[in-house]
């Protein structure tokens, strides 16, 4: 059975890369969950009441998942609202399940 063999990586690697460094915060999964109970959006005031973290520490996160896309934020009179992509959020959700998927092994030889 040959190797494959990469003399680069994908651009889908890369990209399923970056998603689980995003991910691997649990205060970035924190956020996804809590606007995902949320569809009508949630201020960083919020988000802020909702977890043991600080403003300042809430924003860091959420300009990372605004930067791949997954939430997006409408100014809403003196307030930001956050708000999940949720076509973003269904394509990221294919995605890790293509390759965290279920795994079909095939039988082992016996010498």
């Amino acid at each position: 059975m040959g190797l494959i063999r990469f003399n680069e990586f994908a651009p889908a690697h890369n990209e399923l890369a970056e998603l689980c460094r995003l991910l691997g915060h649990p205060a970035r999964l924190a956020i996804i969950e809590l606007l995902l109970s949320a569809p009508q959006g949630l201020t960083v005031s919020d988000f802020v009441e909702a977890l043991p973290l600080t403003q300042s520490t809430v924003s860091t996160h959420l300009k990372e998942l605004r930067r791949i896309g997954l939430i997006g934020t409408e100014v809403d009179g003196r307030y930001a609202v956050c708000r999940l992509d949720v076509n973003r959020f269904n394509y990221y959700s294919k995605k890790l399940g293509l390759f965290f998927g279920p795994v079909r092994q095939k039988p082992s030889r016996s010498g």
